[in-house]
């Protein structure tokens, strides 16, 4: 049923459940005074009605932002809202998350305002930095524990109190060093994407936070799976950064070579190499054990490297529970992507025995059980420890080779990759040289000015700044630059109604990080980040066709006074047609999760086009109006990819039957060794074109991590799937002599 107040211009969605016991009222309007004046009316009526049933009980109650069916008592929220915040025990029904009740009553109307403390950052409450205790000269670390004695008493403290709290009932271990990891810029990363994660699991619920594993087959097993992450997380409630405001934060472990802990810290996960397999999902791991992090690596480790711990705060999003054996035929999760709808998997597993490594199927026992999390975005993980350690009680037993996959990038990083040679031995914990000196070049001159601006000004709550409407300019700076990508991408300017440019400055911080992640990899290991083992097969010719395509567009950013080549390749402007609300969204909180939403038939992630009449099909399919996403993105090392998604018979109808091809994409993330998938498709099938690439080509280019992507213009156009005249010859050769002629012609 729906309630309509035109006077105050609110809508409310009111459903009754039988099944439930439960009356839902859910309002949206312009203001929120206005929809709390129409749920105390609504919550008025229904009591006077309930009151002449001498058999009805009534009680108000508010949802739990981590389940649909999680309900709590107004009564007990408001009841906790008065206890101190060390004693604070409100958590999830469902899961056991934890909540914090001034969130609840402020979503529910009971307070005008979410009162939250102000000051520090999260990760500045955690450790309180004395800026003066740092090493300089480059450092990441404070020594916290050096020749097995401690050495800064406050952070060895609090190191102690995470791993008890990890693991109790474990003995302490005794460190033969440990550092605290001092990265700001990687810490800001790491909490705009908290942010921009808060935001789409709380304004975009049904694509962001499902709850499908309710319908799968072993539901008590999943939900005892999320009951044991839920009472994890309380544990850490009374340190301040995990009280149940936004997504939750969870302590993390793994164990590694010390010269790729150092990168991490450095430049953060996305340095880590993921290969095509995994156990429970495509992603990095973790798990809280420090027994179990030993016991998965041991089978890597070398007699001449150094292996450490590295202690890492990680951000779950909504987990999706996995209790799928990886030795199952069909169902298992091996090499798969994130399951839609949610930002992790976690599972719990046997740590001992020949069942190590597979899922818990009864109560979880914590002296032979452990936990693994994968998480697909390296953006969502924040190392805070390292920590080197001797005479440490691990009592799992054995390692089993093969057991759970034995994290395959602990066994990749040979001589052959070219790491550079990361040292743990100095007090100061200083960047090697190496590192240090891989300093990214500044982006192509248009594209920097603009996300200079966005750090410059305050952006509006719509992150849109007018830039055209109706041929009425009204920013002529942003016009101008909207306007240097038309004749690139096939865009007919007559036809643009109105044109905004996105001034979002915490996208433009993801953007940069990953830029710089990317461009590091493939300097310190493109063995692992830079694979071209495509240039072997058969139709290398075909695919290196497709390359070039690639490669003239990168070159549609540069201006007179950037000179071809280096990092600056890395960029490539593109396009999206979607619906208003998406755009919207997308220009608020980034592409976030879409990657999580659909298969794809090249790879289940982000999608987006060179071609305007192209991105116009997408268009059409929108039913709230359809508008149009200019973005930069960072393809990295792109797979030109010739693999159809299903098998072809002409025989028979392949699209209705579609019969996965074992050797395509759909689906798949990414392929290992690469950042992007790239492939010029045929206009009517939209299957690769196995012709010469020419002006009836279109492309798509496909992304797999929400920040390899930057926003920079949403526009609303009449364009129609109609390609406009072009010279004789190739789309190539006509792009490329496109990008000649406006190089010679723009300002910026």
């Amino acid at each position: 049923m729906v309630l309509l107040d035109p006077d105050e211009n609110v809508q409310a969605w009111l459903r009754v459940s039988v099944a439930d016991n439960s009356f839902t009222a859910s309002l949206r309007g312009v203001t929120k005074e206005s929809c709390v004046r129409l749920m105390k009316t609504i919550t008025d009526q229904i009591t006077l009605t309930a009151a002449a049933y001498g058999g009805v009980r009534w009680e108000e109650a508010l949802r739990s932002p981590f389940s649909l069916t999680g309900l709590l008592t107004v009564r007990a929220v408001q009841s906790d809202i008065t206890q101190p915040g060390h004693s604070r025990t409100l958590q999830c029904p469902e899961t056991h998350f934890p909540l914090r009740a001034e969130s609840l009553l402020h979503i529910g109307g009971y307070r005008d305002v979410d009162e939250r403390e102000q000051g520090q950052t999260w990760w500045e409450a955690i450790f309180e930095f004395n800026r003066p205790e740092r090493g300089g000269g480059g450092s990441l670390g404070i020594s916290v524990v050096a020749d097995g004695s401690p050495v800064h008493q406050r952070l060895y403290e609090l190191l102690i109190s995470l791993l008890e709290k990890m693991e109790p009932g474990v003995s302490t271990p005794h460190f033969s060093s440990a550092y605290a990891i001092d990265n700001p810029v990687l810490a800001l990363t790491v909490s705009n994407a908290l942010q921009l994660l808060s935001g789409k699991l709380a304004d975009t619920r049904s694509l962001f936070r499902k709850e499908d594993w309710k319908r799968e087959p072993h539901q008590e097993q999943r939900r005892d799976t999320l009951l044991h992450m839920g009472d994890y997380l309380g544990r850490f409630r009374r340190e301040g950064w995990n009280d149940g405001r936004g997504s939750p934060i969870i302590p993390m472990v793994q164990k590694m070579p010390a010269r790729l802990a150092w990168a991490i810290a450095k430049y953060g996960f996305g340095v880590l190499p993921i290969s095509g397999g995994g156990a429970y999902g495509q992603g990095i791991y973790f798990t809280r054990s420090l027994r179990y992090a030993n016991f998965c690596s041991t089978t890597g480790e070398e007699d001449n490297e150094e292996w450490v711990y590295l202690l890492s705060l990680v951000i779950p999003g909504n987990p999706f529970p996995v209790v799928e054996r990886p030795t199952d035929a069909s169902g298992s999760y091996v090499g798969r992507s994130c399951r839609p709808g949610y930002q992790s998997h976690y599972v719990l597993v046997h740590a001992v025995g020949e069942s190590a490594g597979m899922p818990v199927e009864v109560l979880y026992d914590e002296e032979t059980s452990a936990d693994e999390l994968v998480i697909p975005d390296p953006s969502h993980a924040l190392p805070l420890f390292m920590l080197g350690m001797h005479d440490f009680d691990f009592s799992l037993g054995e390692p089993t080779r093969g057991c759970l996959v034995r994290r395959e990038w602990a066994v990749s990083l040979g001589a052959s990759d070219a790491w550079v040679d990361l040292d743990l031995a100095s007090p100061s914990a200083a960047i090697p040289a190496e590192l240090a000196a891989q300093v990214l070049p500044e982006p192509p001159s248009l594209v920097r000015k603009l996300m200079t601006r966005s750090r410059e000004v305050i952006p509006p709550d719509s992150c849109l700044v007018l830039a055209m409407e109706r041929g009425r300019v009204v920013d002529e700076g942003l016009y101008s630059a909207f306007q240097h990508f038309l004749p690139f991408l096939g865009i007919n300017g007559d036809q643009v109604n109105k044109v905004y440019w996105i001034c979002n400055p915490t996208l433009t911080t993801l953007f940069q990080a990953a830029r710089e992640s990317i461009a590091v990899t493939h300097r310190i290991s493109p063995g692992l980040f830079r694979r071209q083992e495509w240039r072997d097969k058969e139709d290398a010719e075909r695919r290196q066709e497709s390359m070039q395509f690639l490669e003239a567009l990168t070159r549609a950013l540069l201006g007179p006074s950037d000179p071809d080549g280096g990092m600056k390749e890395l960029m490539v402007p593109m396009l999206q047609g979607t619906s208003e609300n998406a755009a919207h969204r997308i220009a608020k909180n980034g592409f976030g999760t879409v990657a999580s939403l659909d298969l794809g038939w090249f790879g289940q992630g982000i999608y987006f086009t060179s071609r305007m009449p192209y991105a116009c099909e997408y268009a059409e399919l929108a039913k709230d109006g359809r508008v149009f996403l200019l973005s930069v993105v960072v393809p990295g090392n792109a797979y030109p990819v010739t693999e159809t998604p299903f098998i072809i018979d002409q025989a028979q109808n392949w699209l209705k039957e579609k019969i996965e091809n074992p050797e395509g994409l759909f689906g798949r993330p990414c392929r290992p060794g690469y950042q992007s998938h790239y492939v010029i498709v045929d206009t009517k099938s939209g299957l690769p074109d196995t012709r010469s690439v020419d002006q009836g080509s279109e492309d798509e280019l496909v992304v797999f991590q929400p920040s390899q992507v930057l926003p920079l213009f949403f526009f609303y156009s009449d364009q129609k799937r109609e390609y406009p005249a072009t010279p004789e010859g190739s789309i190539l050769d006509v792009r490329s002599a496109v990008v000649e002629e406006r190089r010679s012609q723009w300002t910026y």
